[in-house]
């Protein structure tokens, strides 16, 4: 290859058969500088040069109201766990958003609405709600739902992130139901009220005057005061069978829950009783009570007529009674084992059952039972009740 040094100017051809070539001429000389070969000719097509691939890390959507209220109902829950655990509630059946309390009574009662999203705080006014089988209630919003009366002759139905308060009756009575799964519901009677742990535990969100104030309310309060503003319990399930509570937060009452005759198989996990008085609950049939915990109760758990419970990993903070014996049922039996308990009072060991009604959970279901702990407590206490607010 022959060059010429000097000022050039150069020129680009491409043949059909041969090369690219470069041509440089001056006034003096030509030089010819050939490349080395280069394809496709021309009346191929040219592949364009490979772009740099970027790779980029995957970022994680913000879930939308919408996105959760479209969703498969059953998807948004996790896993569910106990004697409740076959309930699909309303599945991928027609979905109706209710802000009112004329639409909410309507879309409990329609047979043909299978999801319904409460998406705004509704006042009942004392109105008592039914519900039709096969039902999913919601609130993606996290809503609260005030002065009413459920009750629930049904089955297959799915309560998720509800708040329920005020009320001249039951909040929710199961009555001859059947696949009820209850998750993260909160049940509480003194809605507005800060919550005093114990005089000697600082009460987070609330200012100091809010805390002596509310001191001072339950200095005077007396369990006549509370049957005049709360009547009945939080939550009764009468002849119902098959389910669960889960991740539920029953606080501020006095006779939280009882479960009478005719009722079996029931599950209540991962659930805190908080600032509550006796019924927590006080139940009859098969019972599993796992991994609960109970803070500032005056009475637990406790068995009557043909009961039979089973308590294990349960966590007792200033708790004065953690089961209460029923002396007017003989047969009313429960095991307690495997608990925590800090400041607690008196402990009333249940009359174990004989070896003919013993029983275990996993003979019927999965559920790992943790070991309790004032760690695993906090975790639970953070789960629970209405927590998803989009």
């Amino acid at each position: 290859m022959k060059k010429t040094i000097s000022t050039a100017k150069t020129t680009t051809v491409r043949t059909r058969n041969f090369k690219i070539k470069t041509r440089t001429t001056t006034t003096t000389t030509e030089v010819i500088v050939e490349e080395e070969p280069m394809a496709p000719a021309v009346d191929e097509p040219i592949e364009p040069t490979p772009a740099v691939e970027v790779k980029e890390e995957p970022v994680e959507p913000t879930p939308a109201v919408e996105a959760v209220t479209a969703k498969l109902f059953y998807e948004v829950m996790p896993e569910r766990y106990g004697w409740g655990e076959f309930t699909l509630g309303g599945g991928t059946g027609k979905f109706e958003k209710v802000v009112t309390s004329s639409e909410l009574l309507d879309a409990l009662r329609d047979p043909n609405v299978f999801r319904i999203d409460v998406a705004a705080d509704i006042n009942l006014n004392d109105a008592e709600l039914t519900t039709s089988s096969n039902k999913t209630v919601i609130s993606s919003n996290g809503s609260i739902l005030r002065n009413l009366r459920w009750r629930i002759k049904a089955e297959n139905i799915l309560l998720m992130n509800l708040f329920l308060t005020e009320s001249k009756d039951d909040l929710i009575t199961l009555d001859g139901a059947r696949n009820i799964y209850i998750k993260n519901c909160t049940f509480d009677s003194q809605f507005g009220l800060p919550y005093i742990k114990h005089p000697k535990t600082p009460n987070l969100g609330a200012t100091e005057e809010e805390v002596k104030e509310a001191l001072k309310q339950w200095a005077t309060m007396d369990r006549t005061g509370w049957e005049q503003n709360v009547i009945d319990g939080q939550i009764d399930i009468i002849n119902s069978k098959n389910v669960t509570i889960d991740s539920c937060l029953f606080a501020n009452h006095d006779k939280v829950s009882l479960v009478r005759s005719g009722t079996d198989n029931l599950s209540i996990i991962n659930t805190v009783y908080r600032n509550t008085f006796q019924r927590g609950p006080q139940s009859t049939g098969k019972v599993h009570f796992a991994n609960n915990v109970y803070e500032d109760v005056k009475y637990g758990m406790r068995s009557i007529e043909e009961g039979n419970y089973l308590a294990e990993g349960n966590m007792f903070f200033r708790t004065e009674r953690i089961n209460r014996n029923s002396t007017s049922h003989p047969t009313a039996y429960g095991q307690i084992r495997n608990s925590f308990t800090e400041d607690c009072k008196a402990f009333d060991q249940p009359l174990e059952p004989p070896l003919s009604l013993l029983w275990e959970p996993y003979q019927f279901y999965n559920f790992e039972v943790k070991t309790p702990s004032k760690e695993l407590a906090a975790q639970i206490i953070k789960n629970a009740g209405q927590v998803l607010h989009l």
